[in-house]
């Protein structure tokens, strides 16, 4: 039924198309070495988007299009990281705090409160300060920045399904803690934290991007989307194609993925969009 419904929904399989496509040609480009991002060509350097340099060349005469397709390998690839670590481990505790419920739940529950008292990109920051930068660092920084986040959701969850009366009848049965949470909470919870993960990835992508501009995350001359547009903030009068593409592809990209978690989610729970803001 799910998928039934899903089919309908043009918006989202237009969205699908364009981020597996940007992602999976991305990655494909990488592995077959097809183009050079660090190629440096000092006599092209600042060319004009042409038939030869697609989206133009940077202050450095490296190819441009080369360097957002390694782009966005890099910056998918720490997003889809980053929500799958976030994922697995804060549902791991939201559904133990939801399902076990007393004192375990308090402090977990108190936990969670004081991690999202600090504004994400505060948080992000300060954790990549005492990090240093990198792609492990980010990752590890925005892991720890959406894991209460996601916790909270699957908590909420956890704790309704622990209500309902297969769950009381699972345990009159003799089934353990371990495997009701595993054989009856995780399929009520798993497409709510899917839906919730697909929605949280746009976000992150967004962060990565603005942790690499402020020079937090990935470092040149390793192209990431968010530090490619801040190489060429200096440029925006002379060679403002440095800055557009990488910025539209960011877009493309967060607005694509933004669709299909929203539309996942009402196909879902479209309750679950207020728990999750």
């Amino acid at each position: 039924m799910f998928f039934k419904r899903a089919i309908r929904q043009k918006g989202l399989i237009v969205s699908l198309l364009i981020v597996v496509g940007l992602v999976c040609g991305s990655f494909l480009v990488s592995m077959l070495g097809l183009m050079h991002p660090l190629d440096i060509d000092l006599r092209e350097s600042s060319k004009a988007p042409s038939a030869q340099h697609v989206f133009g060349t940077d202050s450095y005469g490296r190819d441009l299009f080369a360097r957002v397709v390694y782009g966005v390998r890099l910056s998918s690839l720490a997003a889809i990281l980053v929500t799958i670590i976030a994922s697995v481990l804060g549902g791991v505790v939201g559904m133990i705090a939801g399902f076990r419920g007393g004192v375990l739940d308090e402090v977990l529950s108190r936990g969670i409160d004081i991690m999202m008292a600090f504004p994400p990109l505060l948080l992000a920051i300060a954790l990549l300060a005492s990090m240093g930068a990198g792609f492990d660092s980010l990752v590890t920084a925005l892991s720890i920045v959406y894991i209460p986040r996601i916790a909270r959701v699957t908590r909420s969850a956890a704790k309704s399904i622990a209500s309902e009366d297969f769950i009381t009848a699972a345990s009159a049965q003799g089934a353990g803690f371990v495997r009701t949470l595993l054989w009856h909470v995780l399929p009520g919870v798993f497409p709510i934290l899917l839906t919730q993960a697909t929605v949280y990835m746009a976000q992150v992508m967004v962060w990565e991007g603005a942790l690499s501009f402020l020079g937090l995350g990935i470092p040149q001359p390793i192209p990431s989307l968010g530090n490619i547009l801040a190489e060429g903030r200096g440029y925006l009068r002379v060679a403002p194609w440095i800055s557009i593409f990488p910025g539209f592809t960011i877009t493309i990209l967060v607005l694509s993925i933004n669709i299909i978690g929203d539309t996942a989610l009402d196909l879902v729970d479209p309750r679950m969009k207020g728990v999750m803001k």
